[in-house]
């Protein structure tokens, strides 16, 4: 009887240990998408029926890549587009999140799993699954808390093709960070997070220690800011240089005393006065200052000092902060309709229009309101304008071709001159007239390729060098 005794529980010792050393099975994950995340992404992205051409790629519907042999015309219904949408989560997103979750066993609830997707849908999987969020993930995002998760999403806010942060990147991942850790699908008002808020930092030639974007719990402290270093000097402070993405007027440091309330880029400005080339804004600042554009980043040997020089000094352009105008960056909605509620001398408006995204209390409230009431645009839907969705050459000028209109100035066509352009093709129907206008008028003009030919590139996003060029000649012209 002993040796029967020692031989059972010699038995329930093999089982114990075989229980605690073997990984125990999760439970089941999600196996698709609510509603809600479709709502999410389908709001985020906003339905475009023509494709658009964006970071050298057409894309079509809520932000798919255009396959032109599935559909040469180049056009698509929102009914279909709503499919695709599906169709991708069905058949890439969920599967690749549900992957990474077998592989690791991990067990998520259908929020965690939602935002998994999303992030999957915009930005790859191989981009969250590589870096922090997977990695917190693997490890036990129980190890973590809802600041360190927040702030792995936000560091997934960078451009493809230079590694540049983007505002609306950050203001994405962060209410898909809240998606994870707090269970809202919420979008705000200008997509704007009212419960955290971030620091884009530009080094200015300098090396930042783990990260250019922060994001801190709104009514916090900062208690210390991010440490940046560079040979041979020392840094004098961070410069806040633009609140969200209204350019401040005066020259301030911001202190880690401070209460987080606002989101802010800020730029580090060294002692010595020494340059640094910054790959974010393509910025330089000599120690002599700014020339007669205003700008540190515009100097007098570039094709577009006259244009910016002239904007700057009629008040129809403002710089991206105190010194900075950033000429290769892009153009938004928002930003377009504030140009030319500049020109007409920023008339009050008193009445709201239609658009569910864009709130009586942000900075442009006001110039798209006087832009809709102008007739100058009508959004991109009923009830939607896309504030911060950059705007193509085709838009610009259709922009200022009903402006013009609402001007009464001359908007006769004579010419044809789109036909000696590659891609004239590609014009969307509704801005045929518009970029004819523009042709003829010498405010737009083509660029000649490696290939050989000449484009207009209707539906590459506009820079604001560009838009700068077009609105000193449509001025020069129109008076």
């Amino acid at each position: 009887m002993i040796v029967i005794r020692f031989r059972i529980i010699a038995v329930l010792l093999t089982v114990v240990m075989t229980v605690t050393l073997c990984p125990v099975a999760s439970a089941a994950n999600p196996t698709t998408v609510s509603s809600n995340l479709l709502k999410f992404v389908e709001e985020f992205e906003s339905f475009k029926a023509e494709k658009y051409l964006d970071q050298g790629k057409y894309y079509i519907g809520y932000g798919m890549l255009w396959d032109e042999a599935k559909n040469p015309s180049g056009t698509i219904t929102q009914q279909e587009a709503e499919q695709d949408l599906k169709d991708y989560m069905a058949k890439t997103a969920i599967p690749e999140v549900s992957s990474f979750l077998s592989k690791h066993n991990i067990s998520v609830t259908q929020n965690q799993f939602d935002a998994l997707c999303s992030l999957t849908y915009n930005v790859g999987a191989p981009a969250w699954q590589n870096g922090d969020v997977g990695r917190y993930l693997a490890n036990g995002i129980g190890n973590y808390n809802n600041l360190q998760v927040i702030n792995a999403f936000a560091r997934l806010c960078h451009r493809a093709s230079d590694k540049a942060p983007m505002v609306g990147l950050v203001r994405r991942r962060i209410l898909e960070a809240e998606m994870f850790v707090h269970g809202t699908y919420t979008i705000p008002g200008g997509r704007v997070s009212p419960n955290y808020k971030w620091l884009l930092m530009y080094p200015n030639g300098g090396t930042m220690t783990y990260s250019d974007i922060y994001v801190y719990r709104t009514g916090t402290t900062y208690n210390s800011l991010p440490v940046v270093t560079k040979a041979g000097t020392t840094l004098k402070g961070w410069l806040v240089y633009a609140e969200e993405t209204v350019p401040t007027t005066t020259d301030r440091y911001l202190q880690p005393t401070e209460t987080v309330s606002k989101n802010y880029q800020l730029m580090a400005i060294w002692n010595n006065g020494s340059t640094g080339a910054n790959p974010g804004m393509e910025l330089n600042l000599p120690s002599s200052g700014t020339n007669a554009s205003g700008f540190v980043d515009v100097n007098t040997s570039d094709w577009y000092y006259e244009a910016v020089t002239y904007c700057n000094s009629h008040n129809l352009m403002t710089g991206t902060g105190v010194r900075t105008f950033t000429p290769k960056g892009t153009m938004t909605r928002a930003m377009l309709a504030t140009v030319l509620w500049s020109r007409e001398g920023k008339p009050a408006v008193d009445v709201n229009g239609p658009f569910t995204d864009v709130s009586t209390t942000i900075w442009f409230n006001q110039p798209v309101n006087w832009a809709y009431l102008a007739g100058v645009t009508s959004g991109t839907s009923a009830t939607t304008f896309g504030p911060n969705v950059n705007i193509t050459r085709e838009q610009m000028v259709t922009f200022l071709y009903k402006y013009a209109k609402y001007k009464g100035y001359d908007t006769s066509i004579n010419s044809n001159l789109s036909e000696h352009y590659a891609d004239r093709e590609e014009i969307a129907v509704w801005a045929k007239e518009p970029v004819e206008w523009a042709l003829e008028n010498g405010l737009m003009e083509g660029s000649n390729m490696k290939d050989g030919t000449r484009k207009i590139r209707p539906r590459s996003d506009i820079l604001r060098c560009e838009n700068a060029q077009v609105m000193m000649k449509f001025s020069k012209k129109y008076g």
